[in-house]
Formats: structure tokens, sequence, C-alpha cells
């Protein structure tokens, strides 16, 4: 990636209306086009329109991607910005982005881990020079989400009005740290089991294939559920003491698979998974690769051990 010239950039949009969200997005995009940035806008189709109409022939030179698709998990959206910023980065030259999440119909485990998104957005693009600007719909989204964009934006502003500081910003470690300090729910008493040790790794395998193929997820992301589930099944022999418990569920709308082991439950780095590893080191690439290949990872560390949860969209 080539080396920024100027300071990242991060701000929570809060709009009452589509006057405020064009207020506080076509100035934006305007400068960037008057700096000869590449520009981004993630966002609904509604407000794609809205911008097209207000930009006129200057939204030729906008690239649109549609929220739905661009905002399918967190990790997988976190390494899609960091590609692309890395990608189009060549200073003086700018990326700039209007980047609106999807915030409405999730439930409050996918709140909480795209609230974490959002905080380590700061982490990831820190050293690119980039400028994102996230639109949050300040009349239809939960308070909570509200709430949580002052904690996790440098700054905000209000339709059409200028940035501010964010006196409620909190630093990523930290924000991630509070989300780890949310219990994940019980696992069913219905949960099939498998404990498994060194040498069971194959066994272990076809656990999660049969899992695949009665949820129905098909050959490619079967295969992912497979990969995913003996990297973090490798990890608990490793770093676990050696014995781990596999359990797998079904709800409406998920599969979810759940490791768990008995090591020390030791914090390592900061955040683990969620930043692509130095390519030039051999450690640390197992769970950003699994975080990759499913729809949600969640990791919880104990005093006597650790769980890890993958979670599939059906």
């Amino acid at each position: 990636m080539a080396l920024p010239t100027a300071a990242f950039e991060h701000r929570a949009l809060r709009y009452t209306s589509a006057a405020g969200f064009l207020g506080g997005t076509v100035p934006y995009l305007r400068e960037g086009l008057r700096e000869g940035d590449c520009l981004l806008v993630v966002t609904t189709p509604q407000n794609r329109d809205l911008l097209c109409g207000a930009l006129g022939g200057d939204a030729a030179a906008v690239e649109f991607a549609d929220a739905e698709t661009w905002y399918d998990s967190p990790a997988r959206t976190l390494a899609a910005y960091h590609r692309y910023v890395g990608d189009r980065t060549c200073p003086p030259r700018r990326v700039r982005v209007v980047g609106e999440p999807l915030w409405p119909g999730r439930s409050s485990v996918q709140l909480c881990e795209w609230t974490r998104y959002e905080s380590l957005v700061n982490v990831a693009l820190a050293d690119t020079g980039a400028r994102l600007l996230c639109p949050y719909n300040a009349v239809d989204l939960d308070p909570w989400v509200l709430d949580a964009a002052a904690r996790t934006h440098p700054e905000m502003a209000l339709d059409a009005g200028d940035p501010t500081d964010s006196e409620r910003y909190t630093d990523p470690e930290t924000f991630t740290a509070q989300c780890d300090a949310r219990p994940l729910s019980p696992a069913p008493p219905h949960a099939r089991e498998l404990d498994f040790g060194h040498g069971d790794l194959a066994m272990v395998r076809a656990f999660a294939e049969v899992c695949a193929r009665h949820a129905a997820l098909g050959p490619a992301r079967g295969l992912d559920l497979v990969f995913a589930t003996n990297e973090v099944a490798t990890n608990a022999l490793s770093h676990g003491g050696g014995r781990g418990k596999l359990l797998s569920w079904r709800t409406d709308d998920t599969l979810v698979l759940q490791v768990t082991d008995e090591g020390s439950g030791a914090r390592g780095a900061p955040f683990p998974g969620h930043l692509p590893a130095d390519p030039t080191t051999r450690s640390g690439h197992g769970l950003w690769a699994v975080r990759q290949l499913c729809d949600l990872l969640q990791v919880r560390l104990r005093p006597d051990g650790s769980t890890v949860r993958l979670t599939y969209c059906l």
C-alpha cells in the first residue's frame, strides 16, 4: 500500500431527511471531485438515486456499490475496504467513501459485530489517508445504533452541519473489549456434540461436512465451513490443552458451529483475526481466513479456556 500524505478521516453523518442526507453528502463528494479523489458510494438504491439526481453529470465520476452486497459480513466488508483503498491510493490522490451499512433487520448479535466493524475501520485504514463518511438515518434507526456511532467515529455531523469531534469516541481496543464482554447465548439442549483430541481432525471435518449438507449450504459454502471448522479445531488442539468440544445447532435462519477448549484463555493480539496478518509472517493468518469464510465469528476468552462460534446464514 502506498504511503498516504494526509490523515485518515472517519465521520458519522446523522441525517433526518432526504434533504439532510444530500446536504451532508453532496458537498463532501463535490469536494472530492475538486481534489481528484477516487470516489466510492455504498448505500441503498433509494439514496443512490438521490445522489445521482443531485450530482447530475458528476455522478459518472463516482463508483457506486449496492449496500446489501457490500455489507454482507463485518469481516468480509473490512477486507473489501482494505483492498479497495490499498488498490486505489496513490498520493496525493486519496480514496473518499460514502458508506452506509445496513442496520434494519439485524439481530442484536449482528448489531454488536457491525458496530465493532465501525470501530475496527479506525485501525484497519489508519495509515491509508482515506476519508470515510458513514450516513446514519437518525429518524428510523434504533437509538442504540445511533449511540454506538458516536463511540466508533472520531467525527460527527448532523445533516448539512459542520463536523465536530465526537466527545464519546472510544478507542478501538477498549470498544472491542466491551463487545467481547457480552456473553454468548447458551447452546441449545438439542445441539449435536463431538469431543475431539489429537488425531481426530478427520472426524471433525466429517462432522462439519454432515452439518453443512443437512443445512443445504451448497458445495462451495460447505467447503468453507469444513475448512473454517478444521482451522478452529486445530487451534484448539495447539493452544487449548490438546482437547476440544465441537457443538452444532440450527436456528430458523442460521447454522452454528462452536468449538470450546480448556486452554489458558490468555489474551493475545487485541484484534485477533480482524486485521490481515503481515504476509511475511507465518502466524496470524488462520483466524483471518476463518472470518472471511463464515458470516459471523465470535471469540470469547475465559480464564479456563476459549469459545469460538461460527455462524452461517441460511
